[in-house]
């Protein structure tokens, strides 16, 4: 991985939910912890917990992540439309 600062977000992830121990419903508990990037857009919340989802294996760090998706519908949908904005104004060289 090419950002280190990405890299320090993961290992936050990862190193908390190696503390959980219990199943889902505590670990539906706990993905609702805040982390030192809670306050960024959820857009780039997103970027992180996306590439947490592209290189985890394991089943519960990939579950805090469904649970962070699915948990913001609104958020998700405007997400979704920043990007699609971004790439219509890059297309037309804005």
């Amino acid at each position: 991985m090419k950002n280190p600062d990405l890299n320090v977000k993961l290992h936050e992830i990862r190193s908390h939910i190696r503390t959980v121990h219990g199943n889902v419903p505590l670990h539906r508990k706990e993905s609702k912890r805040k982390y030192s990037f809670s306050n960024l857009p959820f857009g780039q919340q997103l970027a992180i917990w996306d590439e947490l989802w592209r290189t985890e294996n394991d089943f519960w760090p990939r579950l805090h992540a469904f649970f962070l998706f699915g948990a913001a519908p609104e958020k998700r949908k405007r997400a979704v439309r920043d990007v699609a904005d971004n790439c219509a104004m890059a297309g037309a060289g804005g």
